[in-house]
C-alpha cells in the first residue's frame, strides 16, 4: 500500500493538477479520481500500523507473562532472583538502566 501511495505522489509530481487538463476532460478526471484515493489509501495504512502497534503491545505483554512464569519456576528451582516484569514500562526501563536502549525514547 505504501508503495501505492508513494507511486500516486510520482505521478502528481510529473503530471500536475488535474484542472491542467481540465476537470471535464478523461485526463482531468483521472488525474482528480486518483489523487482523491490517496486520502483514504494514506488512512488505510495508518489505521494498519496502529492495528499493528496493538497487536505488538499484546504479544510483548504475553511474552513478559511467559518470562515472568519461568523466572519464578526457576526462582523457586534454584534460589535465583531472576527479575519479574509486571508491565511493558518496567522491562523498557529495565532495559534503558542496562543500556540495551537508549533513554532517549
Amino acid at each position: 500500500m505504501e508503495n501505492t501511495l508513494s507511486a500516486i505522489i510520482q505521478v502528481h509530481k510529473a503530471f500536475g493538477a488535474p484542472g491542467n487538463y481540465g476537470y471535464g476532460h478523461p485526463e482531468g478526471e483521472a488525474l482528480a479520481h486518483l489523487y482523491n484515493c490517496t486520502r483514504s489509501l494514506a488512512e488505510t495504512i495508518e489505521k494498519s500500523k496502529t492495528d499493528r502497534t496493538a497487536r505488538y503491545a499484546i504479544a510483548l505483554e504475553e511474552s513478559l507473562k511467559l518470562q515472568g512464569h519461568y523466572a519464578e519456576l526457576l526462582n523457586q528451582y534454584d534460589g535465583g532472583e531472576r527479575m519479574i516484569f509486571k508491565t511493558i514500562k518496567e522491562w523498557i526501563e529495565r532495559l534503558k538502566k542496562t543500556g540495551v536502549l537508549s533513554n532517549a525514547g
